[in-house]
């Protein structure tokens, strides 16, 4: 059983990069994805996989500790702006140069992990948190079309579409 193909619509897919806060939680930055329906009417809809609940008994001991459950959450893309803006924390946006094939299977894919069932995961630092989420994501809709250039030159990880 397969996903259904997404609806004839045009969609510009973006990563979002967001600087550091102040706060243990964010000191080291944060990534989310924008699905923009280009239109008049169209849908700007942000993909967040770094969202948890502050009200969690001991929540500090369990971000720590890697016992912390996150999940992915769906905002308005100026919700979500405007939560950077109040915390003066820059976001810049990488416009992804995607084929209709892999906007498509990232979107479904996106929705998928947006069911109940699925949006919630056990946070880890090193290797499932929100930029893990993220670059699962891109490999799962791209497969070897998604190039990681490593390059020693460049200082940090970047991706090559």
């Amino acid at each position: 059983m397969g996903l259904a193909p997404v609806k004839a619509q045009v969609y510009e897919i973006s990563l979002l990069t967001c600087d550091p806060g102040k706060e243990l939680y964010s000191s080291f930055g944060h990534s989310a994805i924008r699905m923009r329906q280009i239109g008049s009417q169209g849908q700007d809809l942000v993909f967040n996989f770094g969202t948890f609940d502050f009200r969690t008994p001991n929540f500090y001991g369990k971000f720590a500790t890697g016992k912390l459950d996150y999940m992915l959450s769906v905002s308005t893309y100026a919700d979500f702006i405007s939560e950077y803006d109040y915390f003066k924390r820059d976001v810049r946006e990488q416009i992804l140069d995607l084929n209709a094939e892999q906007r498509d299977f990232l979107i479904q894919h996106l929705w998928a992990q947006y069911d109940p069932a699925r949006r919630y995961y056990r946070y880890d630092f090193f290797f499932n948190n929100c930029a893990t989420k993220i670059r699962d994501a891109f490999e799962i809709a791209m497969g070897d079309q998604l190039v990681w250039n490593d390059s020693s030159q460049m200082g940090r990880r970047r991706f090559v579409i």
